[in-house]
């Protein structure tokens, strides 16, 4: 049952179809059941994980919520000027980011360029990797 997905993430679950495909290339067959692949949320992780198995159950009531990615960054500059703190950061290279959560009120466009990069890696290698085990073009 991957229900849930207990909190994994993409590099876990990676390494956890890594160990699917091992042990179905053993000639065991594997299998998946869920009642719901993301209710109420994304399912994206928790189906990827299921992809890798044979045979893939849902309850019929279930629903399978695949969606984009997302990722949330705070900023804090103006939190720290209301207690007259000012954070100090040497930057080594446009692409560092880190210290722009404490020193910008949003997104630089370096670091916006970055994660747009990041997501639409993560999101590439999970359709691959989803069609791939169902045996989609």
């Amino acid at each position: 049952n991957v229900e849930g997905g207990g909190g994994l993430d993409l590099a876990v679950v990676q390494e956890l179809r890594v160990s699917i495909e091992r042990f179905r290339a053993c000639g065991k067959m594997t299998m998946s059941w869920a009642a719901s692949f993301g209710d109420g949320g994304t399912g994206n992780l928790e189906y990827l994980l299921a992809s890798a198995c044979q045979l893939v159950y849902l309850q019929p009531s279930g629903t399978v919520g695949l969606m984009g990615l997302q990722a949330e960054v705070p900023f804090f500059k103006d939190v720290l000027s209301r207690w007259k703190v000012t954070a100090q950061f040497s930057g080594r290279e446009k692409y560092k980011s880190a210290m722009n959560t404490f020193t910008e009120t949003g997104f630089t466009t370096h670091q916006k360029e970055n994660l747009e990069s990041l997501l639409d890696s993560s999101f590439s290698q999970l359709v691959a990797l989803i069609a791939r085990s169902r045996a989609l073009p």
